[in-house]
């Protein structure tokens, strides 16, 4: 009878068991974030996800006439809803909070947008007197294009201090009619990308050097345009990345002027077929870049973008037109005198990608890679214009012409 009791008592246990975790099987969630929850007083857009696997609405818990949500139901997760808000010209700062609830009622998650009250231009940034904006480039750095008086555009420079020294820290040349930068050109090396500085925070900022009307005005992300992509949005795209420049605080504001954004495609939520650009492929790209500059003795980068057959544009925190960019590219010329491979310590390597939506876990590998010759045709420009009087017209040539996809050293 005892053994009976003892049976009875286990498979009671079992059922109970079973039945947590049938209960924990069916449990569901809704969490719904906001990616920047405190923003400037400019006007502009944030982005709110929600994560869930039933369906939902959303909505402001208390309404209010300076912020509007593009998107009040769905099911499952999505990254791409957008609360739009205006200027606050009050000096208070104010918010409002966004309230998710399942379709039963039996969910609810919320998240709060504050934003901060009117205050004057953005914060100082650090200048140095060594830098400067002219048409054309007055220095014989390796990693310089070619500029032209000719064509509309600045060469802008900036130098950091570290110690008591004053070094360059990037320079670009400075498109007025798409308010974007055609390339940023910049050593790369160790000291610059510091892996031992820990994370350091995205300060937006203006480019002190030229007028607020010059520049593009991002201490907000891009609003829309005139098109958008299903799911994605336009990110704050830096072209010499904020990893890239960890050497001193100066040097890592200095890449978050509006001046080194474009707007590039971000996360677009396909689920299982998620699709990225800015997160994906090019973070990717930036990444090996630095993989390489940690095996070189200097990696000399141009980093950019081209217009060219673009009709779209985004919007920057005053309103202003910022074309969005068709492709974008890095150009390296490697410099490691020990060397085995390469051309008296020199070797080059070009990659270029259109701009659109790439698998998520895409990966820049040798099919996207070119030799400097054949970028310089597709973009018609000189790159590297300064290498000649280095290594002499017949090497620089041959360097330049040399086909990456066939040095194993790149991959």
């Amino acid at each position: 009878m005892k053994q009976h009791i003892r049976l009875f008592s286990i498979l009671a246990a079992l059922a109970g068991l079973a039945a947590c975790v049938q209960t924990q099987d069916k449990a569901r969630k809704l969490e719904v974030s906001i990616v920047e929850p405190a923003v400037t007083f400019d006007a502009g857009s944030v982005f709110v996800r929600v994560s869930s696997d039933v369906d939902w609405t959303l909505a402001f818990a208390n309404p209010v006439d300076w912020a509007t949500l593009n998107t009040t139901s769905g099911t499952g997760d999505k990254n791409s809803v957008i609360i739009e808000y205006d200027a606050n010209e009050e000096p208070d700062d104010r918010s409002v909070t966004v309230v998710a609830l399942s379709s039963d009622g039996a969910l609810v998650s919320e998240a709060t947008l504050t934003q901060a009250g009117y205050s004057v231009d953005a914060p100082e940034v650090p200048t140095n007197a060594n830098d400067g904006v002219q048409s054309t480039a007055p220095f014989n750095w390796l990693e310089l294009p070619a500029t032209d008086a000719s064509d509309g555009k600045d060469f802008i420079w900036h130098y950091i201090r570290v110690g008591a020294n004053s070094i360059r820290n990037f320079s670009y040349y400075w498109d007025y009619s798409n308010l974007v930068a055609f390339w940023v050109a910049y050593p790369l090396t160790d000291s610059y990308i510091n892996k031992y500085a820990g994370s350091m925070p995205y300060r937006w900022g203006l480019e002190p050097l030229l007028p607020r009307d010059k520049q593009s005005v991002l201490t907000s992300g891009f609003r829309t345009g005139n098109h958008t992509v299903d799911g994605a949005f336009y990110a704050r795209g830096h072209q010499i990345a904020l990893a890239d420049r960890k050497i001193t605080a100066e040097a890592n504001i200095q890449t978050c002027y509006g001046t080194n954004m474009t707007p590039q495609l971000n996360k677009s939520d396909y689920g299982s077929g998620a699709q990225d650009f800015n997160g994906g492929i090019w973070a990717s790209l930036e990444s090996r870049v630095r993989d390489w500059a940690s095996s070189s003795d200097t990696l000399y980068v141009v980093t950019g973008c081209t217009v060219a057959g673009s009709t779209y544009y985004a919007l920057d925190n005053d309103g202003k037109k910022v074309t969005v960019p068709s492709g974008y590219f890095k150009a390296v010329l490697r410099y490691a005198p020990s060397s085995t491979v390469g051309h008296d310590g020199y070797m080059g390597c070009a990659v270029y990608l259109d701009h659109k939506l790439y698998s998520s876990s895409a990966k820049v590998d040798k099919s996207y890679a070119m030799s400097i010759d054949e970028l310089e045709k597709k973009l018609g420009i000189d790159l590297f214009v300064n290498l000649p009087s280095v290594v002499g017209d017949s090497l620089a040539a041959t360097i330049e012409a040399e086909d990456p996809k066939s040095v194993n050293w790149w991959w």
